[in-house]
């Protein structure tokens, strides 16, 4: 299989696809990356979700132990001595509490669907749609003549996904789903119910989202959307387009021997905001004179654009600091690599240290105790054998009220509601 099959017709960036249908013949010579720290702990997280599944355990098990992702391949502890170029995670609390809410959904879906045909990261063909494609599932659930389930887990805090209400909403769920659903539906159901579980965003639709398609609109979409789209990808005069969906793309991470990102579109749209705001200032007091002077429809156009500016940034950030940290002839010259902070101290030997430091200092000032996490202790009590409504009963009298989340930008279409000016503000 060829860069392009392999990067165009991806699930997961199945939407550039759709709307850049000239990015993977752009990015064909493109070497692909090393996965980046938060790629790789989601890769991590997914591992430790089938190992609970499979093993029947709690993520609250794994605590302490060592995720890694190396080569492209990913597992739990180093015990297996794993060597070369590899990311480490420790698996804490936080990481253990998301997972365990998409292991325990999973699991209600199990102990609901008695019968039913159930498996953890399948891989789905979608070569009856598309030559080449494929995707992996994360859980999937077929009750045959009824409903297929398809789950997929969002480890991502950043960015909420939306799975949308119809059918190519969400082009990777509807994907998927496809690829569960097979050729000429061969279980016989007439729905697909598709499930996001993404516990660390903030949405307002709640951590775990669903909707359900209907096969002859999944069908629809697949022939008249799909195909078409991915056929239009591999022509050679396939044209490009900027937008949202150029986030992660290697056209925009990749800079070229001059200096410029690969990307036309990026360039162009970078030049066209960057001359629309600051067309000659240069102090920091004359791009907030300016910013206050622009009407709200200059800031709209340069928000929705502001994707493609700061990956132009950050891909030139990543540029410099490789080449100056090989000493390469061409690395820039008015910037430099200095030492960071530096890091907390650390005990070299908990055990040591406990035992030179106990003969001095009292066993109070020595260790601290701290209360588990809720999640924690809900755990632990089902593991005890209470009910979830027994749980609920004991916790939520104990449990504070939740802070707010800080306000945050977001776009007209974003499904969380608008919040109204603050009073503060208004009168000051």
């Amino acid at each position: 299989m060829g860069q392009h099959a392999e990067r165009g017709l991806q699930p997961s960036s199945f939407k550039r696809t759709l709307h850049c249908p000239g990015w993977a013949n752009l990015v064909e010579d493109v070497p692909r990356k090393e996965p980046s720290k938060w790629a790789a702990e989601g890769s991590v997280a997914h591992e430790l979700n089938d190992l609970c599944l499979k093993q029947n355990k709690s993520a609250f098990d794994f605590i302490g132990k060592v995720g890694w992702h190396v080569g492209g391949k990913t597992g739990i502890d180093t015990s297996s001595g794993k060597t070369g170029k590899h990311l480490l995670f420790t698996i804490d609390e936080a990481m253990a509490e998301a997972c365990q809410i998409y292991i325990d959904f999973v699991r209600g879906l199990r102990d609901r669907l008695v019968g039913c045909i159930f498996e953890t990261e399948k891989k789905l063909d979608l070569s009856w749609i598309v030559p080449g494609m494929f995707g992996t599932g994360d859980f999937t659930a077929i009750e045959p003549l009824t409903t297929i389930y398809v789950v997929d887990y969002k480890h991502g805090a950043g960015v909420p996904v939306d799975i949308g209400a119809t059918v190519g909403d969400n082009e990777q769920t509807t994907i998927y789903a496809l690829g569960t659903l097979g050729k000429d539906n061969p279980h016989g159901v007439s729905h697909v119910e598709a499930t996001i579980v993404q516990p660390r965003a903030s949405y307002a639709g709640g951590v775990i989202r669903s909707v359900s398609y209907r096969v002859k609109d999944l069908y629809a979409w697949a022939f008249d959307v799909m195909k078409p789209a991915a056929e239009a990808s591999k022509r050679p005069d396939a044209p490009l387009a900027s937008g949202p969906w150029c986030h992660w793309c290697p056209g925009a991470e990749t800079i070229m021997a001059d200096g410029r990102v690969l990307c036309p579109e990026i360039r162009k749209q970078a030049l066209e905001k960057v001359e629309i705001m600051f067309p000659e200032v240069v102090t920091v007091d004359e791009i907030k004179a300016r910013a206050a002077q622009l009407p709200g429809e200059s800031l709209d156009y340069i928000l929705e654009r502001m994707d493609i500016l700061k990956l132009m940034y950050e891909a030139a950030q990543a540029e410099a600091f490789s080449r100056l940290r090989s000493g390469a002839a061409n690395a820039p010259t008015k910037f430099k690599l200095v030492q960071g902070r530096q890091g907390n101290r650390a005990w070299a030997d908990d055990g040591a240290a406990t035992n030179a430091l106990c003969i001095v200092i009292d066993d109070n000032d020595l260790f601290e105790r701290k209360l588990r996490s809720p999640t924690r202790i809900e755990a632990a009590l089902k593991k005890g054998g209470l009910k979830p409504a027994e749980v609920s009963a004991v916790i939520a009298p104990l449990l504070a009220e939740r802070r707010a989340g800080a306000p945050t930008l977001a776009k007209i279409d974003d499904p969380r509601p608008a919040l109204p000016p603050s009073a503060e503000q208004m009168f000051d």
